[in-house]
């Protein structure tokens, strides 16, 4: 996927830590990730419950297991940023204090002039990236703050459970020191049309259901980047390549299961 890359010498590209495939960069457990919401964008409400719309994603790695026993780290929610970038800074400065392994925000990442978020890895670290070419989730900041990677996730829902699931839970599951990262991916065939699209690579919401020996993918309705009940009600996201602008029903796609574990 293209990305916009920020300027800098190559001592400052951020990365996640470096590690050998399984072997954990923190106990599981006590590895920290701090959680910020930014209000330029969406109400407090939408930032706040994106925040902890992240929770049960996180969770839902062990369904099954006694919370308790449940391995993987329950974020440290800092609350919402105010639009300013004196807030953002102390709130960042704050989770490095409480020992922070990962940063992870939501909103003030676009081309608004309120989005602080870039201004702010600017000054107090670096930039990676912040932009990609995908829908939803265009918006997306990678960069690192002492030495801290911080991922800067878009401000609407959707978006923000998107990049979350392809950007965010395999960095997690890296630095955990796990060795299967990405969600399983089936071949399904479409029952709807995708009548048209961008040259961005889409990932498309969809209830995917099994007829004999066959995957079928029933497009859910409004694909909108704010429709909370979309995420819920869908099993997968198919994957729509930059290079197509349309696909007739039955055609056969690429599927990435939301539902099912990184070992299924």
């Amino acid at each position: 996927m293209d990305a916009k890359r920020q300027r800098g010498s190559a001592a400052n590209k951020p990365v996640l830590p470096t590690r050998e495939r399984g072997t954990p960069l923190n106990n599981s457990v006590e590895m920290k990730i701090v959680v910020i919401g930014y209000s330029a964008q969406v109400e407090d409400a939408i930032a706040e419950e994106n925040g902890y719309r992240l929770i049960p994603c996180d969770v839902e790695l062990f369904k099954g297991v006694p919370f308790p026993l449940v391995p993987f780290p329950l974020p440290l929610l800092l609350g919402i940023a105010r639009d300013d970038k004196e807030d953002l800074t102390a709130k960042i400065r704050e989770g490095l204090e409480k020992g922070a392994d990962l940063f992870l925000t939501m909103g003030g990442v676009s081309m608004g002039d309120f989005d602080v978020v870039k201004k702010v890895l600017a000054a107090e670290g670096g930039i990676g990236f912040w932009r990609v070419r995908m829908k939803p989730g265009k918006p997306l900041a990678f960069g690192q703050i002492r030495g801290v990677p911080v991922l800067g996730l878009p401000g609407n829902p959707v978006s923000a459970m998107v990049t979350f699931e392809l950007f965010a839970r395999p960095a997690i599951l890296w630095m955990q020191g796990r060795t299967r990262l990405e969600k399983p991916i089936i071949e399904a065939q479409l029952i709807e049309a995708i009548p048209r699209k961008d040259k961005r690579r889409h990932y498309v919401r969809v209830i995917v259901e099994r007829q004999n020996s066959e995957y079928k993918a029933h497009l859910i309705g409004d694909q909108g980047s704010g429709i909370l009940v979309s995420m819920v009600r869908s099993q997968g996201l198919a994957i729509i390549p930059e290079d197509v602008d349309h696909l007739p029903a039955g055609t056969k796609v690429p599927v990435m299961m939301l539902d099912w574990p990184e070992d299924k």
